[in-house]
């Protein structure tokens, strides 16, 4: 993983104090909400990303809910928006990675929507895309309870897209909303901001909600819906050489709705669905062009589960 960077200073931090970024992903692996095909539930399962196994049951969200934005401030992770009982959703929850147990309530988003994406730089998280074609960015300071604030807005407004950051950027990826969608775009997560777009994905596709990133810098995203089907696809990109992502290997199997995280090292892409809801997570190393293998299985199997990863 890159070192923190000194950055921008937020705009009503004294300039003695720097922006930097902090610890955005770790070994324990989390997995947040679903819907299972004929129900929103609240069940958090998490994993040991070394090693292969199946899912623990790790608590509860404070809502049944699904397609929710997930990122890590290293100890605690957020889980914000997306689609409850009750309709869209501006709640954004919180977990202690190193203690199993239910969410607590962090705050609300700026607007409900759901089919959000998210990431961070350990500092900041950021809720992006979402309901029909929404553009809004979100931000929170993750360390410090409270409601969302605006961050800035897409290059395009979609829904259903995958996210994922470094220490320095965030990117959305894909996405529905006027058809599939195959744009990226940035932002500097230290500096409030509209986003830039920067390349298209390998395919067009929406449900790809699962991106992630690792030491090196590469950002990958995995599965989704192409109109024509569902597909096996990972592709790839590197922050900072912006242009357009290339194929890198494939999941097990075709399908979309899946939720991803990283230990900067390994890659795990789990749940979704294909004609039957699946609970399988499938794994690979993201510096090499291997196809995933299979890493276990979580407790639940459902759609569009939230995913990051933090410290122990």
């Amino acid at each position: 993983m890159t070192p923190p960077i000194q950055q921008m200073l937020y705009g009503a931090v004294s300039a003695e104090i720097p922006y930097a970024s902090g610890t955005f992903m770790g070994e324990r692996g989390v997995f947040g909400g679903a819907w299972t095909g004929s129900a929103n539930i609240k069940n958090i399962d998490y994993i040991t990303i070394s090693s292969t196994a199946d899912a623990n049951d790790f608590g509860e969200m404070t809502l049944a809910s699904h397609g929710r934005a997930a990122a890590s401030g290293g100890t605690r992770g957020i889980f914000g928006a997306g689609y409850g009982n009750a309709g869209d959703s501006n709640v954004i929850d919180y977990i202690t990675y190193a203690s199993t147990g239910d969410a607590t309530n962090f705050g609300d988003s700026t607007e409900a929507r759901d089919s959000v994406a998210g990431c961070g730089d350990g500092t900041r998280g950021l809720i992006g895309m979402g309901g029909s074609t929404i553009n809004t960015i979100d931000y929170v300071t993750i360390a410090t309870l409270g409601d969302a604030e605006d961050f800035g807005d897409l290059a395009q407004g979609r829904h259903g897209g995958g996210a994922c950051s470094n220490a320095t950027y965030g990117v959305w990826l894909g996405g529905g909303g006027g058809g599939k969608r195959d744009e990226m775009d940035y932002v500097t997560i230290a500096t409030l901001g509209d986003a830039t777009d920067f390349g298209n994905l390998d395919t067009a596709r929406d449900r790809n909600t699962a991106a992630c990133s690792n030491s090196a810098d590469r950002g990958v995203n995995a599965g989704g819906n192409t109109g024509s089907g569902n597909t096996d696809m990972i592709d790839f990109f590197t922050f900072g050489s912006w242009g357009d992502a290339t194929d890198l290997c494939n999941l097990q199997t075709t399908k979309k709705s899946l939720g991803a995280c990283s230990n900067g090292t390994i890659g795990t892409f789990a749940a979704g669905g294909n004609g039957s809801v699946l609970n399988v997570i499938d794994y690979k190393t993201i510096s090499n062009t291997g196809d995933c293998g299979d890493f276990g299985d979580l407790n639940f199997s459902g759609h569009y589960p939230a995913s990051s990863s933090g410290t122990t």
